[in-house]
């Protein structure tokens, strides 16, 4: 069963969509494309026999298909992964310990449904594939010359195409089809990494940061409310210990030891290397930005990042309404892009929804309804 009215608007309005019909090919189901203006064969590298998403649900019972397709074009890319059956589900049921599909779906936060035979998914979003090759064991990525058999059938809660500004597809292609395992990352001549600051600096000054509360609750608990997982939870901090140290592996490690989520788990042997370093490696690989000291001042008191680093102003808020939108959007829009709330998914920062904002309410103002 098909359910396409779940398509996002965004695709739907673009000309790029077709019919397919299955075929049996030996042992395996084939998808083959077909023209919905004429019934003919479609082509992923000739637009001329694509259509528009209204001609082509007309064309399924015209031409007897089995469904629409949705051809790729810049900057529209597609991930396809295949026989993850087992691992769709324990995602659905709220499983996210080392899980593929979790960790495609929860990186992404973009368009998810399954796919045709049920035992596989297909995220749709908008940016740029990085070079290199686009498939490995059960993962493809496509940006061209490829097209989706559709369901409308989603998987999880991401129901928009939202562009990946943070280069997520990039980790997870290094990750998954770049190479064969976690490397070891080589500083290069032109990248320094590290800062020459001491780990109780490095610290204070992502505790007094713009999101130093995050950094806090890592050092010294209360994550919990927030992450599905210790895992989830370990790699978040991670990410922020590659920003803060420049990628330092040896003191995001002293550091993370310091924290309240270091445990046996972090020595525990894996893949010849130790659960601990493959999620720094994991941070490093994927960290693009990181905190540089301006100059080197002995006394370390003037830090610059990318938008400047300021201590936490504290601020008095009013019971009214005016003051509680003020506290609400403090707390959770810091984001301000677009001039629309952001929240931050333990991953990246996506755009709530109103459901969201009133359950963030609730949340932020029990307190003072007791």
């Amino acid at each position: 069963m098909k359910n396409y009215e779940n398509i996002p608007e965004e695709l739907k309005e673009l000309p790029q969509w077709c019919c397919f019909k299955l075929q049996q090919r030996g042992e395996k189901m084939t998808k083959i494309p077909i023209d919905a203006n004429t019934g003919g064969l479609g082509k992923s590298n000739d637009e001329s026999t694509w259509a528009t998403f209204e001609v082509a649900m007309a064309a399924i019972d015209t031409f007897h298909c089995d469904g629409i397709g949705f051809y790729f074009k810049p900057p529209y890319f597609g991930i396809d992964m295949d026989n993850v059956r087992e691992e769709i589900t324990r995602y659905q049921s709220g499983d996210h310990e080392e899980n593929m599909v979790s960790e495609f779906v929860e990186m992404m936060c973009s368009y998810t449904e399954y796919s045709v035979s049920g035992n596989g998914i297909h995220i749709i979003a908008k940016g740029e594939l990085p070079t290199g090759g686009r498939r490995k064991g059960n993962v493809e990525m496509y940006d061209r010359g490829r097209f989706f058999a559709m369901t409308g059938n989603i998987v999880g809660h991401y129901t928009r195409v939202v562009e990946d500004e943070y280069g997520q597809v990039g980790y997870l292609h290094n990750k998954y089809i770049a190479k064969n395992e976690v490397a070891e990352v080589s500083p290069s001549p032109s990248t320094p990494q590290g800062v020459e600051i001491p780990e109780d600096e490095i610290v204070r000054i992502a505790c007094n940061s713009k999101n130093g509360m995050r950094f806090e609750l890592f050092m010294n608990g209360g994550w919990e409310p927030f992450y599905d997982s210790q895992s989830e939870a370990d790699m978040a901090f991670a990410n922020d210990l590659a920003f803060w140290t420049n990628r330092d592996f040896h003191k995001m490690d002293s550091i993370f030891r310091r924290s309240s989520l270091y445990r046996d788990k972090w020595d525990r042997q894996q893949n010849q290397s130790t659960y601990g370093a493959e999620t720094l490696q994991k941070a490093i690989l994927d960290c693009t930005n990181a905190f540089i000291p301006r100059g080197r001042d002995e006394d370390f008191n003037l830090y610059i990042l990318e938008d400047d680093v300021k201590p936490i102003e504290k601020k008095f808020y009013s019971y009214d309404d005016t003051g509680n939108a003020k506290r609400l959007t403090d707390t959770w829009g810091h984001i301000t892009k677009s001039k629309k709330l952001y929240v931050w998914t333990q991953i990246r920062h996506i755009l709530a929804d109103s459901l969201y904002v009133k359950g963030s309410a609730i949340i932020i103002l029990l307190p003072f309804n007791s």
